[in-house]
């Protein structure tokens, strides 16, 4: 790349920008970018910017089919980004389109909340969870990752800064991956670590918004303002028509005392056991600590017989003590 004189930040964008469009406009997707499938090829200087394009191969070739028109170029020379291979492809419903649509405006206005409703919509959530501790650890991870180049966000002080922040909120976070989503995630972390690769400095925010600004504007002017109002008055129907019921059922729920209260206090147990671990493992070394000392003295004043037991009851103290414990 270097020898040919292709600016690597212009690639590493472009390359961005070829899978911004094919995972949220296209919703078709090359799901192998690994660099065997990618090509870069030098043009002539004296033409004009290449087309992005990509090219499936087959037994008989294939012709270039463009798929979006590069930016104008910059500094260095002319090129273009070819896509070969296509024997794993990722597809994406409407459903999952909209939802990704949603969480990359999230992550360009650096809304949190907007983010983690689009990780609901896409499934990732498990229906039981609780939201508010996952809107927190994302607050934390957006704080300390937004509007950062890639290689400040890789950086050992952030990840240090991030990880200490939401470990306890970590640990108990329940995802799971769905299916139509496999291929997707298998890409996002081979481009990340492409674009990485190709410009460790890239900051991906500066390309994400004036997407985002895009997708936004062409669900204005595309939307269908009368579906959407539909949707939004069944909904408020339904809602309507199910309260007298459940206002019924509360009311009368109270009246016969029947009404409870729960409390999550899994966090707050599992707090104690470490405090409670932690107790134990003074208490233990002290303990140690003492039959060592003793059996020091013992041996000093010729008791060698009993010298050995005590360290052997100083050692098995320490065993049992730092012992590793399983439970949550």
């Amino acid at each position: 790349l270097d020898r040919a004189g292709i600016d690597r930040s212009d690639l590493a964008q472009r390359f961005y920008r070829a899978y911004l469009q094919q995972w949220f406009l296209d919703g078709v997707f090359h799901a192998d970018p690994h660099p065997g499938n990618l090509f870069v090829r030098p043009e002539p200087a004296v033409l004009a910017p290449a087309p992005l394009v990509m090219v499936a191969e087959n037994a008989n070739g294939a012709e270039p089919t463009p798929v979006d028109h590069a930016p104008p170029m910059p500094d260095g020379a002319p090129y273009t980004l070819i896509f070969i291979d296509f024997g794993m492809v990722g597809r994406l419903g409407p459903r999952a389109s909209e939802a990704l649509r949603e969480g990359t405006v999230a992550v360009a206005t650096n809304d949190p909340a907007r983010f983690v409703g689009a990780l609901d919509r896409l499934g990732v959530i498990l229906p039981n969870a609780d939201r508010r501790p996952i809107v927190q650890a994302t607050t934390i991870l957006f704080r300390h990752t937004y509007d950062r180049s890639i290689r400040e966000m890789t950086s050992a002080e952030v990840a240090e800064n991030v990880f200490g922040e939401v470990e306890h909120l970590v640990r108990d976070l329940p995802f799971q991956m769905p299916q139509d989503l496999i291929y997707m995630g298998r890409a996002v972390s081979m481009v990340s670590g492409m674009t990485t690769a190709i410009d460790p400095d890239i900051n991906l925010f500066d390309t994400l918004r004036p997407f985002a600004e895009e997708l936004v504007a062409r669900e204005s002017r595309d939307g269908d303002w009368l579906d959407r109002a539909r949707k939004e008055l069944t909904g408020a129907g339904q809602l309507l028509a199910t309260l007298p019921r459940q206002m019924d059922e509360f009311y009368k729920a109270a009246n016969r005392g029947d009404l409870q209260m729960r409390v999550d206090f899994s966090r707050l147990e599992r707090s104690m056991r470490r405090v409670e671990r932690a107790t134990g493992r003074l208490a233990g070394g002290i303990i140690a600590t003492g039959l060592f000392l003793g059996g020091v003295l013992l041996r000093i004043n010729g008791f060698a017989s009993e010298t050995r037991w005590a360290w052997i009851a100083a050692a098995l103290v320490v065993i049992w003590t730092f012992w590793p414990r399983w439970e949550r």
